[in-house]
């Protein structure tokens, strides 16, 4: 199932340090959204290390690729990817639904934001 032609998101490539610098940027096509996000992506599987400690590691960016093609579509790319993350062997599930609560950075979390209550 290929995406279809209309409006996807704008696609900025540049970087700027003040956001009032961008004018309604133009929206791409939702094909251009789409190859514009997996080349990002393919190129952090590349650039990232299989294991980065609490940060994203390759293996966080093919869990995303894999969401992008489920979403696209794509479900032998989906597959592959997502395959690639369950296959690594670096993340398992819980022992008990409590543990996804109470415990940071658990063995099932392939990307998770830290947060501190004070």
């Amino acid at each position: 199932m290929e995406p279809s032609t209309g409006l996807g998101i704008p696609i900025l490539t540049e970087p700027t340090k003040d956001f009032t610098e961008i004018k309604q940027p133009k929206r791409e096509t939702i094909a251009d959204s789409y190859t514009a996000i997996i080349n990002d992506l393919t190129t952090a599987i590349g650039l990232l290390p299989d294991d980065n400690d609490v940060y994203a590691n390759k293996y966080t960016a093919k869990a995303f690729l894999a969401r992008v093609y489920l979403m696209k579509g794509d479900y032998a790319n989906a597959l592959a990817q997502a395959d690639a993350v369950i296959g690594s062997g670096k993340y398992t599930l819980p022992t008990s639904v409590e543990d996804a609560f109470n415990t940071s950075s658990s063995p099932e979390s392939i990307f998770e934001i830290q947060q501190t209550h004070k």
